[in-house]
Formats: C-alpha cells, structure tokens, sequence
C-alpha cells in the first residue's frame, strides 16, 4: 500500500480515535499495572507449577540426605507441601482450545474460568 502524501498525522489519530470509540475501547477495564523496579517487573509468583514442584523436591531430598540442619527437620514437611501444591497446580493449568479448520491451526479463548483465574493468581503468565 502507497503513502499518501495529503494523509496528515493528525487525520491519522483522528481517524485511530473515532476507530477506538465505535469499538468501545473506552468501556474496557483498565489495564493492570505490575511494580516496576528499575525498569523490571516485580512479581515473585512463580512462571510454573514445575518451578514450585522442583523447590519442593530439593527440600525433601536435603532433609532425606540431612542437609537442611538449618531448617530442624521442616523442610520435608515444607517440601512435600510444595509438592503436592506444585501438582495442584499443574492439574489446574489451563488448557488451550485449539482446532484445525482447512489445514489452519485455529486458537480460540471463551474467557478465563474460575479456575483459571485461580491460576492465574498464583503463577504468572
């Protein structure tokens, strides 16, 4: 497609404004804002239910070899709650819904459930 010379800057955010308005994009939610340090997001949930379970292995396998003196014997029972939250979690993650149509992989999203919005509290995505 051609630039057209006579097209201004400022017909073209008019243009983008009266496009957003008849889509409503001024009745959306606002966007969620995350602290940012340093110019990096902060947030410590964990990117996985794997992340969790792996913790809560290398818990449970320092109190098995007596490694975790420092924890006095809380770290199998810490770890194994990490395991089993871990696994909670992984039976919790959501699924994708997707399906081919004419050779076309095709992904659609009905809208998180209340388990997935569950998730979504304690993992990132």
């Amino acid at each position: 497609m051609a630039h057209d010379p006579n097209y201004s800057r400022e017909q073209f955010e008019r243009d983008l404004d009266q496009a957003l308005r008849q889509a409503g994009a001024d009745k959306l939610p606002p966007a969620r804002r995350r602290w940012r340090s340093a110019g990096l997001a902060l947030d410590l949930r964990p990117a996985s239910p794997g992340q969790v379970m792996l913790a809560g292995g290398i818990l449970v396998a320092l109190q098995w070899l007596g490694l975790a003196f420092f924890l006095h014997g809380l770290a199998g029972t810490l770890g194994l709650a990490l395991l089993g939250f871990g696994f909670l979690g992984w039976l919790l993650r959501p699924r994708r819904h997707e399906a081919y149509w004419r050779g076309r992989r095709i992904e659609w999203d009905e809208g998180p459930t209340w388990l997935e919005r569950l998730y979504y509290c304690f993992y990132r995505h």
